[in-house]
């Protein structure tokens, strides 16, 4: 009972504080007409046990599985193909089709656990795919920025904390 309080809590903070968010409504995954067929969660997924809602890489790969994960090329198909539009909080991203969803900047908590940085300016994502033993993929963006120093995916510290946006494959 205490855990679903404390998630509803975090679910509402979240919602408020960006307000210049799309009204989300339920959980859906969206069909953007992306050529990969990739379909979209419209929501981030929450972690109950980080005051921001962000995993680490192992949690995340733990919880929802690498499969579920969106991958670099995922990623950069989303990016490239889609029409973004900076809503003062993050990114509404059309797909070719019309249909759109909402990437929050949801900041990122810094490798050791002690800070949390850009939140409400920037997003860090993750992706699926490590790079040798401590690093993973990872997006991150600001108004002005979008990380493509190898393609659209950078590496980072598995313990850096980020936000998990699920995806379905056709």
């Amino acid at each position: 009972m205490k855990k679903t309080v404390f998630y509803a809590l975090l679910c509402a903070l979240c919602f408020m504080s960006c307000s210049n968010e799309e009204p989300i409504g339920e959980k859906a995954y969206v069909d953007l007409g992306l050529q990969s067929g990739t379909l979209w969660c419209n929501q981030n997924e929450i972690n109950p046990n980080d005051s921001k809602g962000l995993y680490t890489y192992e949690e995340a790969k733990s919880e929802f599985g690498v499969s579920k994960i969106p991958s670099s090329a995922e990623w950069e198909e989303l990016f490239d193909n889609c029409k973004r539009q900076w809503t003062g909080k993050g990114f509404k991203l059309t797909g070719p089709n019309g249909k759109s969803l909402y990437l929050p900047a949801s900041g990122y908590r810094e490798w050791n656990g002690t800070m949390t940085y850009e939140v409400g300016v920037g997003g860090f994502y993750w992706a699926n795919g490590t790079f040798g033993t401590g690093y993973a993929y990872g997006i991150r963006f600001t108004e002005y920025y979008l990380d493509t120093k190898s393609g659209m995916t950078d590496n980072y510290l598995k313990s850096t904390g980020g936000a998990v946006r699920l995806v379905q494959r056709k």
